[in-house]
């Protein structure tokens, strides 16, 4: 598995929301599941309201589903 950390802000939030779940583990007294699994969900929220395709640099690449150029580019030829 290959990780991308191009986008810091989903890798931040994910780190996030996991370690927060680790709270009621390490300080049963202070953190509660419930709290843990909010402020996880929250930080997951945030990530995925941050994420883009890394691969996408904003609107510059032209969405042409039936060209010929994009159908070449995405189809694979099987040489048996």
């Amino acid at each position: 598995m290959k990780f991308n950390f191009k986008n810091w802000k989903t890798t931040l939030a994910g780190i996030v929301a996991i370690v927060i779940q680790l709270g009621p583990i390490v300080a049963p007294k202070y953190i509660t599941p419930v709290v843990a699994n909010t402020i996880s969900t929250i930080a997951a929220s945030l990530g995925l309201m941050t994420a883009k395709d890394f691969n996408v640099t904003g609107g510059t690449i032209i969405n042409e589903p039936n060209s010929a150029a994009a159908v070449k580019a995405t189809t694979k030829t099987s040489t048996n």
